[in-house]
């Protein structure tokens, strides 16, 4: 499970979960606006790829009986409060 900040676009510096990827594209979902019947459609030279997540957001993850829109929504939450929260 990765997610993306875009860098461009009207949702620049927004986080979202890649649902899937293609060759050119990446398919992405936050679990509010953009469900997971509905992904956002990105080109890789927009979005930055977070493949290394903490414990914390994916502990969040794991809880029985959530839907995948509240995986990804609970999971971008974990994640944001996390870069809030670290000490660099």
């Amino acid at each position: 499970m990765y997610l993306a900040r875009v860098k461009a676009g009207h949702d620049r510096n927004q986080y979202y979960v890649v649902q899937s990827q293609d060759e050119k594209f990446v398919y992405l979902v936050n679990g509010t606006t953009r469900t997971c019947d509905r992904p956002r459609k990105k080109s890789y030279k927009h979005v930055q790829l977070v493949k290394k997540l903490p414990q914390e957001a994916l502990e969040a993850v794991n809880k029985p009986g959530l839907t995948e829109n509240a995986k990804a929504a609970k999971l971008i939450k974990a994640y944001e409060q996390y870069i809030l929260t670290r000490k660099d």
